[in-house]
């Protein structure tokens, strides 16, 4: 059984998870600078990140412990993540649809907040709880997402229903 020694560590959890999704975010519209011939620019992105994460370390690891190292992280993540975007829509703009994607961050982070905030002490009736907050964000997201989902379904439908074009091969062995 996992010790309650280690739980006080998953207070960070949060910041590391969403510092990763700014860092996923920042590897898939990275791209740009790659396609446009700035590769510079990734090395400048690349250099304030780091510039971020050892000066957030150093201010915050004396204040906040390993908890300012994630809030370092975090911070380095949503600035590289930023600057990629500002200078991609300056040099290869690409229409992303910002709105719905930070709508689902923050809704996201939202759920994350009420359940910190309105802790379950019995662990029978949180799970329950915490997997049907999950379910009905899932659930929100495929319904905002569903003109999207629709095509989708149906081309994937199309092709599973295909009937088979090919002819059986005919072999003609005599014994």
């Amino acid at each position: 059984m996992l010790s309650k020694r280690y739980r006080v560590g998953l207070d960070i959890v949060p910041f590391l998870l969403l510092a990763n999704l700014f860092l996923g975010v920042y590897y898939n519209i990275s791209f740009w600078f790659k396609l446009s011939d700035k590769t510079k620019f990734g090395t400048l992105i690349t250099v304030v990140g780091a510039a971020v994460t050892i000066l957030g370390n150093i201010v915050l690891i004396p204040v906040m412990g390993y908890m300012g190292c994630a809030v370092a992280f975090l911070v380095s993540s949503f600035v590289m993540m930023t600057m990629c975007y500002v200078l991609g829509e300056k040099y290869y703009p690409v229409p992303y649809d910002v709105r719905s994607a930070v709508t689902y961050v923050v809704g996201a982070g939202i759920l994350i907040y009420a359940s910190w905030y309105f802790p379950i002490p019995n662990l029978w009736i949180a799970v329950p709880v915490h997997m049907t907050l999950c379910v009905l964000f899932i659930a929100a997201v495929l319904l905002m997402e569903r003109d999207t989902l629709i095509p989708l379904v149906a081309r994937f439908r199309k092709r599973t229903n295909k009937p088979s074009t090919r002819q059986p091969s005919s072999s003609s062995s005599n014994v």
